[in-house]
């Protein structure tokens, strides 16, 4: 992989799975599993960017419902751990999410979230 000089570069190697019930043509629920290695590319500005690499898991719970056939409203309840190299770069915590996604038409969307 090639990274530009002043982004920030990670790569990332896992794996993980969804499993969904669907209750009716406009409702599902859902849990998700996620487990990757993250990998840091050392940036010439900060020579430390090596030190986040470790392990990141993310279990969650979601629903989805579609009022119209032209609107999907998400919503997601996630429990995220990353592990690094070292502490200050080590974190834990929940995230909740809420998304709504509009069709407009001819191939183009509106999209809206709040984390």
């Amino acid at each position: 992989m090639h990274c530009h000089k002043r982004a920030l570069c990670v790569s990332a190697a896992g794996g993980g799975f969804r499993v969904f019930r669907r209750f009716s043509q406009r409702f599902e629920v859902s849990t998700r599993f996620r487990g990757a290695y993250e990998f840091f590319e050392p940036l010439d500005r900060s020579p430390i960017t090596e030190e986040r690499q470790g392990p990141r898991f993310e279990a969650g719970l979601g629903a989805a419902y579609n009022p119209l056939p032209t609107l999907r409203i998400d919503a997601n309840a996630t429990y995220m751990n990353k592990q690094a190299d070292v502490d200050y770069y080590t974190y834990q915590g929940p995230l909740a999410a809420l998304s709504a996604t509009y069709l407009l038409g001819s191939g183009q969307f509106l999209l809206g979230s709040f984390l």
